[in-house]
């Protein structure tokens, strides 16, 4: 049991959020908060590469690839494809996207990213709006970067799955709007 314990700690963080007591011990508990359902997977995940590569055809100014990074991460997230390790696997990916644009080592925006655990986890457990979610991780990436960004901030396209797992937080939201526009008519 605390092989196990330790296992789940390193692959989970030590936060209590996914941690439930049990008498006298403390258990493991994943939730559905958010995600696609898993049929779907591989659309959401055909429609945010779509999205990601008309965002970099469209960029011409020099915070582009900050923009589309984060936008990346956030969608990615959201549409939760793994079974765990999404933020990780997402912050990767940001980096590398980060890398490419700006010659920035990936482990040293990593590090960076790492410094700032608490604003950045503070973005992820919001229960802000998408848009001002998108805000907050691009001016934390401008910052941690030293890439300005100029203009007008707009969220590119929505970040909520297309198609949300019905046991989640997303799906239940649609299954509510369905349930009273049937009771609308």
């Amino acid at each position: 049991m605390v092989e196990i314990e330790q296992i789940a700690r390193v692959v989970v963080g030590t936060s209590r959020d996914h941690w439930v007591r049990r008498g006298a011990e403390w258990v493991f508990a994943a939730k559905t908060e958010f995600g696609s359902a898993a049929p779907k997977l591989e659309e959401e995940l055909a429609i945010l590469a779509s999205e990601v590569k008309s965002l970099l055809s469209a960029r011409s100014a020099p915070d582009g690839a900050l923009r589309t990074a984060a936008y990346y991460h956030l969608r990615f997230a959201a549409i939760h494809p793994l079974f765990d390790g999404n933020g990780r696997v997402g912050r990767v990916l940001m980096a590398m996207q980060c890398s490419q644009s700006y010659g920035i080592p990936v482990a040293e925006i990593l590090g960076a990213i790492d410094d700032s655990e608490i604003e950045y986890r503070s973005i992820h457990r919001s229960t802000r709006e998408s848009a001002f979610r998108y805000e907050l991780l691009l001016d934390l990436l401008s910052r941690l970067l030293a890439v300005p960004v100029e203009g007008e901030i707009k969220l590119p396209f929505r970040l909520e799955p297309r198609f949300p797992d019905r046991r989640s937080e997303a799906g239940l939201r649609v299954a509510i709007q369905r349930k009273q526009a049937k009771q609308r008519r």
